[in-house]
């Protein structure tokens, strides 16, 4: 997940809640920095977007 936090975003992880090394000034440089890291997005089955950090995605 991308969350909100004292004006900027942090990127979280879905699975382990492991969170990013950096915050992030708006949402499209944390997609950014998410894709360019090995972080991968998906849908689960209720249709919510869900962020995995390269460990958890490995296992998914």
């Amino acid at each position: 997940m991308i969350i909100n936090e004292y004006g900027k975003k942090r990127l979280i992880c879905d699975n382990c809640e492991t969170a990013a090394d950096k915050v992030f000034d708006s949402f499209g440089e944390a997609s950014q920095w998410r894709k360019d890291n090995g972080w991968k997005v998906s849908k689960n089955e209720q249709g919510e977007w869900i962020n995995l950090c390269p460990e958890c995605a490995e296992v998914k």
